[in-house]
C-alpha cells in the first residue's frame, strides 16, 4: 500500500513539474561587462548562476542576457586577466547591472568604478624610477653570464578542445558521441571545462657554453598520445617549439607566437609600458613587492601582468613573473595567453628559472569552437661545470634526438615526470579512437588533409598511404598559349619505399593541342619517414619534361600551374616549349649548409611567339626550329639552424628569422652537346629583420652576371607577375620581355607594421588591420653584343617586345596595403615608380595575397 502510494505520488509530481517550475518567478539578468581602465568592452566573459547550473557569455559588445527560473543567490563573473567578481541579484526581477572588471594587474583599490581617462605621468613616478632600477640590473645573475651552464628540462605539451561545457551534449557536432563528456577535464588555470586531445612529454639536456656561444639540446625521452598518433608528429613539434619558443623576460623582445613582443624590462619599456607598484606579499617564504604593468596601447605587442620583485634586495631579484596579452590586442587566433615563471638563486646569487607554465587559447573567429593549449617545463639539475660530455657542443643541430628518445618505459617518466598526469590527460589516447571510428570525423578529416597538404591520398589513413595524386590546386588551370590546361600528378611516399620516390605528371593544353608530360626517381642516402623532402636531403635524382615555358614569367614561391594564376592582368604569349633531361645530387649538412651538383640538358623549341632568328655574317636570317645546351650547375646554400615544415615536393621554413645565402653557377660548353657557350653566376641574400614594437621587414637581395654572348632565352629576363597576386621576387607592373641583362641586381623589400598606424585609429584598430608596404627594384646593363644580335650572329628580338636598355634609374615598383583583413587576406595598390613612359605600360593597379599569422 505505501508503496503503490508512493508511485501515485512520484507520478502525480512529475506530471505537474512543468507546472510547478514555471510557477516560479522568472529571473532576469541583462548587463554589460567593461574593463574598469579602459571602459572597454569585454568579450567572451563567462557568467555563471552560483548554486544551479546555468550560466552565458558576453558577445562582441561584451552584452549578456539572461532568464531562468531556478533558485541562486549571485552570479559569478571571470575572465581570464581580470579578477573574479560575485553579484548578488534580486529573484523574480528584472536585473540590470553594469559590471567593471579590474585587470589582474592592478588591485581593487587603484581603480576608480566611475569611468574616467586614468592619470599617468613618467615625471616624478616611483614605479617608473623601480622600473628603470629593474631593467638596470636585469643581467645581474644572469646565468649564461657563467661559463658553462647546464640544466634538465621535463616538458609537458596539453592541447584540448576548450570549453567543452555540458551544453554541447546535444549539439549537432557532439549529439552522436555522449562518451566524450566521461572524459572532461578542467583547466588548472582557467577553470574551464576541456576534452583532452593531445599530451606530449619529453625530456631534455640544455648546454650552453659562453665562449665560444654555443646552445645544444639533447632529447633524450619523447612520449606523446593522443592525436599525435596519427598526424604529421616531427612537423607539428617544429610548429610547437615556434609558437611556444623559450620566453626570456631579460631580454628586449620576447618571441611569442611567431611575433615579438616587448619585454617589461626592454631598455624602451618605460616608453612603451605603464609601470605601478601595487603591493607586497609573500612568495614562498620571501616578501616580494607586486610591481604591475600594462602597455599604453593595448593593441599594440606587449603583456599586462605583474613582477613580484624581493624586498629589499639590492639585485632587484624577480621572485615570479605572471602576465598576459591584453584582451584588445591586434592579434589573430590567440582568444587568451596567460604565463608565469618561477625563479630561484643558488648560493653566488646566479638566477635560475624553475618553472615555465603558459596557456593559450585559439580561436579561428569568435563563435567558432576553441582549442585550448598548456606548455609547462620543469627546470632541474643545475650545474656550472664544464659538461662531461663536452663534445655535445661540436654538434652542428641545435636540438639532436637520441635514437631510443621514444623507446623509453614507465620507470624512466616515473623518475623524470615532474608534474603528475591526470587521468584524463591518460585517457587521450581512448578518446581519439573512438573518434575515429566515427564517419563523419573520418571525412572531415580527410577533407581538412586535402585542403592543407594540397594532395589526395589513396588510403584512408593517410599515414599509410603509398601514392598520393597532387598537387591538387594544378589539376585545372589556365594560359594564353595553352588555353584550358587540365593536369594529373602524383608522388609515392615513404610508405612504398623509405628510399626510392618516384613522381611525374601528364597535362594537355585544350589550345595548343599538345601534351605535357613530367618524370622524376629519386633515390635518398638517408632513409625518409614519409617524403623525401625531409632534412636532411641526401639523394640523388633523374629527371625528364617536356613542358611550355614562359621566358618571362618564374613564380618561386608557388608552381607555374597554379590555379590562382590563370586570371592575368594582360595577355602574354611569350613561351617556348622546353624539353629537358638531366641528373642531381644534393647533400645538406647538420648546421645548415648544403651543396647541389647537376648535370642537365635542355632543347628550347620556338613557336610563332617566340621564333628563334639567327643573324647570318652577310646579315641574312635563318629561322631555327630549336636550340639545345647541356649545362653542369653548383649550387651552394648556407641558413644557419633553419627549420622547415616539409611535405611531399615543398617545402617551407618556419624560421623566417634565418638568414639565407645562396651561390650558383651555371656552365655549358660549345660543342659539348651545346649550340653556345654559357657562364651564368648569381649570388642571394634573404632575411627577415625583427623591429621590435615596429614590426619587421623581409628582405630579398641578388645580383647575376651572364659572362657570354647569347642568345635571349640564355639572358637574364626580369620576372613579371601577370597574375592579380602578390608574388615575391615578381614585378606586378612589368610588361613580359620589356628589359633583357647580362647583369643585374635586384632587391625585394616588404615591411609589416603590425598595426604601429591603424591601432591607434579607432575604426579601424576595431577592424584589427595591419599596415603592409613594399619596394621592389632591379637594375641591369646589357653588353652591345648581347643588344645588337645582328652584330654577334645572336638570336633576333621580336619587334613587338620593344625592348629597350635600362638608363641610370633601376625599374622600381611601391606598394602600399592593408593586411590582416579577416585575418587571411592582403590587399595593396601597386605602383610603378619608373619608366612610366613605356607604351602600354601598366601604371598601377590592386594585388590581393592570403596572409595568415598571428
Amino acid at each position: 500500500m505505501v508503496a503503490k502510494q508512493k508511485c501515485i505520488y512520484i507520478t502525480f509530481l512529475l506530471c505537474f513539474l512543468p507546472i510547478i517550475l514555471s510557477a516560479q518567478p522568472l529571473t532576469s539578468i541583462k548587463g554589460t561587462v567593461t574593463d574598469s581602465l579602459t571602459n572597454r568592452p569585454i568579450p567572451h566573459v563567462s557568467i555563471f548562476l552560483i548554486g544551479s547550473e546555468r550560466g552565458t557569455r558576453t558577445d562582441l559588445d561584451g552584452n549578456f542576457s539572461i532568464s531562468v527560473r531556478v533558485d541562486f543567490s549571485h552570479i559569478r563573473i571571470s575572465s581570464l586577466g581580470y579578477k573574479t567578481i560575485d553579484i548578488p541579484v534580486e529573484l523574480g526581477t528584472a536585473n540590470k547591472l553594469d559590471i567593471k572588471m579590474v585587470p589582474s594587474y592592478i588591485t581593487l583599490n587603484e581603480v576608480v568604478v566611475k569611468p574616467k581617462k586614468e592619470k599617468y605621468s613618467k615625471k616624478n613616478n616611483p614605479a617608473v624610477d623601480f622600473a628603470r632600477k629593474l631593467i638596470e640590473r636585469r643581467e645581474t645573475g644572469d646565468p649564461q653570464q657563467r661559463d658553462f651552464f647546464t640544466c634538465t628540462k621535463y616538458e609537458k605539451v596539453t592541447i584540448a578542445y576548450d570549453d567543452f561545457t555540458e551544453e554541447k551534449r546535444n549539439s549537432a557536432l557532439f549529439k552522436s558521441t555522449p562518451y566524450l563528456f566521461d572524459y572532461t577535464d578542467t583547466s588548472d588555470v582557467t577553470g574551464k571545462p576541456i576534452l583532452n586531445l593531445s599530451l606530449k612529454e619529453r625530456v631534455i639536456d640544455y648546454y650552453y657554453r659562453k665562449a665560444p656561444h654555443t646552445e645544444r639540446e639533447v632529447v633524450y625521452g619523447i612520449n606523446r598520445t593522443g592525436i599525435d598518433d596519427f598526424i604529421d608528429q616531427d612537423n607539428v613539434q617544429i610548429y610547437v617549439n615556434q609558437m611556444f619558443q623559450e620566453v626570456d623576460l631579460f631580454k628586449n623582445d620576447i618571441a611569442l607566437f611567431e611575433q615579438r613582443f616587448v619585454s617589461p624590462l626592454s631598455n624602451y619599456g618605460v616608453s612603451f609600458y605603464k609601470y605601478y607598484l601595487l603591493d607586497t606579499l609573500e612568495i614562498e617564504g620571501e616578501r616580494c613587492i607586486d610591481f604591475g604593468f600594462a602597455p599604453y596601447n593595448s593593441e599594440s605587442f606587449g603583456f599586462a601582468g605583474h613582477l613580484y620583485v624581493v624586498y629589499e634586495d639590492s639585485s632587484y631579484f624577480i621572485k615570479r613573473a605572471k602576465y598576459s596579452i591584453p584582451h584588445n590586442i591586434n592579434m589573430n587566433y590567440v582568444d587568451r595567453m596567460y604565463l608565469q615563471q618561477d625563479y630561484a638563486r643558488d648560493s653566488a646569487g646566479t638566477r635560475l628559472k624553475v618553472r615555465d607554465d603558459i596557456v593559450a587559447e585559439f580561436r579561428l573567429y569568435p563563435g567558432t569552437a576553441g582549442l585550448y593549449a598548456r606548455r609547462t617545463v620543469n627546470y632541474s639539475n643545475f650545474s656550472f661545470d664544464p659538461p662531461l660530455n663536452a663534445d655535445v657542443f661540436d654538434q652542428k643541430l641545435e636540438e639532436i634526438t637520441l635514437p631510443s628518445a621514444e623507446e623509453r618505459d614507465n620507470e624512466f617518466w616515473e623518475q623524470h615526470r615532474a608534474t603528475p598526469i591526470k587521468p584524463q590527460e591518460n585517457a587521450v589516447s581512448e578518446v581519439v579512437s573512438r573518434l575515429k571510428e566515427k564517419p563523419f570525423v573520418k571525412w572531415t578529416s580527410r577533407i581538412i588533409a586535402i585542403l592543407f597538404s594540397g594532395y589526395i591520398h589513396t588510403n584512408a589513413k593517410a599515414e599509410e598511404s603509398r601514392f598520393d595524386f597532387g598537387p591538387v590546386n594544378s589539376f585545372i588551370s589556365g594560359n594564353n598559349v595553352e588555353g584550358l590546361r587540365l593536369k594529373i600528378a602524383g608522388t609515392t611516399t615513404a610508405r612504398l619505399h623509405p628510399q626510392i620516390f618516384a613522381k611525374g605528371y601528364f597535362g594537355y593544353g585544350f589550345g595548343d593541342e599538345k601534351f605535357k608530360y613530367g618524370g622524376t626517381l629519386e633515390y635518398s642516402f638517408n632513409k625518409k619517414k614519409k617524403n623525401p623532402m625531409e632534412y636532411p636531403i641526401r639523394s640523388i635524382k633523374a629527371f625528364y619534361e617536356y613542358d611550355i615555358n614562359y621566358l618571362s614569367q618564374k613564380y618561386l614561391h608557388t608552381s607555374k600551374d597554379n590555379f590562382v594564376l590563370s586570371l592575368r592582368r594582360a595577355p602574354d604569349f611569350n613561351a617556348t616549349y622546353q624539353r629537358s633531361c638531366g641528373v642531381t645530387y644534393k647533400h645538406e649538412f647538420d648546421g645548415g649548409f648544403s651543396f647541389e651538383l647537376g648535370l642537365r640538358n635542355e632543347r628550347q623549341e620556338s613557336t610563332a611567339y617566340m621564333p628563334f632568328n639567327r643573324y647570318n655574317a652577310d646579315g641574312t636570317i635563318t629561322p631555327l626550329k630549336s636550340f639545345s645546351q647541356t649545362m653542369a650547375e653548383i649550387c651552394l646554400r648556407y641558413s644557419p639552424f633553419e627549420k622547415y615544415y616539409t611535405a611531399y615536393g615543398e617545402r617551407f621554413s618556419v624560421t623566417e628569422d634565418a638568414p639565407v645565402f645562396t651561390l650558383r653557377h651555371v656552365f655549358a660548353n660549345k660543342g659539348f652537346l651545346s649550340d653556345y657557350n654559357y657562364n651564368h653566376t648569381e649570388i642571394a641574400a634573404s632575411k627577415r629583420f625583427r623591429l621590435s614594437k615596429f614590426g619587421y621587414t623581409d628582405i630579398i637581395v641578388k645580383a647575376g652576371k651572364v659572362w657570354n654572348e647569347v642568345p635571349y632565352p640564355l639572358l637574364i629576363i626580369p620576372y613579371a607577375n601577370m597574375s592579380y597576386t602578390i608574388q615575391p621576387e615578381s614585378f606586378s607592373l612589368l610588361t613580359p620581355m620589356e628589359f633583357l641583362f647580362d647583369q643585374y641586381a635586384s632587391w625585394d623589400l616588404t615591411y609589416f607594421a603590425n598595426g604601429l598606424l591603424f591601432n591607434r585609429i579607432p575604426f579601424l584598430k576595431a577592424l584589427r588591420f595591419r599596415e603592409v608596404v613594399s619596394f621592389r627594384g632591379i637594375y641591369g646593363t646589357i653588353s652591345d653584343a648581347n643588344f645588337h644580335p645582328e652584330q654577334s650572329g645572336l638570336f633576333a628580338f621580336n619587334d613587338s617586345w620593344n625592348v629597350k636598355r635600362m638608363g641610370n634609374m633601376p625599374y622600381m615598383e611601391v606598394s602600399v596595403g592593408i593586411d590582416n583583413i579577416l585575418t587571411i587576406l592582403r590587399i595593396e595598390y601597386v605602383f610603378r615608380v619608373t619608366y612610366r613612359d613605356t607604351p602600354g605600360a601598366n601604371l598601377g593597379g590592386v594585388r590581393i595575397a592570403l596572409h595568415a599569422s598571428f
